[in-house]
């Protein structure tokens, strides 16, 4: 798996760089509810390679930093897993699907506005869809209508369509602080905001099955030592109690399992090192 690297120094404080390389994941055996044999269950390594463009600067006397980067990843015999009904059984397979085009910008600023608060947002942009994939699983309403475009009779042609887990736009904005209070405790705290676009959160693309946009909000508050010895917060997740999918399967009959993170959480955290 070779990869190349460059990099150019445009000033001390900033810099270009790029890098192509090639990378890979093992193929191995799947396993499902039914008698098997090795050619139902056995799948192939799927590999990629990656271009990928940047540049990082320090700004206001290194007070502020700025990063930019663009990259573009083609996938090939792309490892997909899929849930399918035998019955009232749920099979887990695992199954090469073809070809993958993931490409898109990622941008991130922050900047110490005093020496005890740090603002900054990051920001992600990114196309990924099938580029070869004609005879994928199908969703549950299709399956009902009979209405299949597959190369292979009972399946989906996905050419063209996004993949899964794959918003359009995602990032945060937060601001950490961290500021003397007496001369050895310090006051810590954060407040982060994440927000994702819509996307798929099943093999299929059946729209049931989809995340739709959302916006999180994360906080915490605590006193430290300043020595770093010991520290007392409050740490709420999720305070927004956004229900957000992390994973969907298919149910018997004709139904999905979604499974979402955590929902609000509040926690009084306590740590002393040794």
């Amino acid at each position: 798996m070779p990869e190349l690297v460059s990099q150019w120094d445009l000033s001390d404080d900033s810099r270009l760089y790029g890098k192509i390389g090639t990378s890979a994941k093992s193929g191995g055996f799947a396993t499902s509810g039914s008698a098997p044999t090795r050619d139902s269950i056995e799948f192939d390594d799927e590999t990629a390679i990656t271009g990928e463009i940047g540049y990082r600067t320090r700004f206001m006397e290194g007070r502020g930093r700025f990063n930019v980067t663009a990259f573009y990843t083609q996938f090939e015999d792309v490892q997909v897993q899929t849930f399918q009904l035998d019955g009232a059984n749920v099979l887990s397979l695992i199954d090469n699907a073809g070809e993958s085009t993931s490409k898109g910008l990622e941008f991130e600023i922050d900047y110490l506005l005093a020496n005890w608060l740090t603002i900054g947002a990051s920001v992600g942009l990114l196309d990924a869809e099938w580029d070869k994939f004609p005879s994928a699983p199908c969703d549950f309403a299709t399956k009902n209508s009979g209405n299949y475009d597959g190369e292979v009779p009972g399946t989906c042609n996905f050419n063209g369509k996004p993949t899964q887990f794959a918003p359009d736009y995602s990032g945060s904005l937060y601001a950490d602080m961290n500021l003397p209070i007496t001369s050895t405790l310090n006051l810590r705290g954060g407040i982060n905001m994440g927000f994702s676009d819509d996307f798929f959160t099943e093999s299929t693309l059946d729209p049931v099955a989809m995340q739709e946009s959302y916006t999180r909000w994360d906080a915490n508050i605590g006193i430290a030592n300043v020595d770093g010895k010991w520290s007392l917060s409050l740490v709420g997740k999720n305070l927004s109690n956004e229900k957000i999918l992390s994973n969907t399967v298919p149910v018997y009959p004709f139904s999905y399992v979604g499974y979402i993170h955590m929902p609000r959480t509040v926690t009084l955290q306590g740590r002393y090192n040794f």
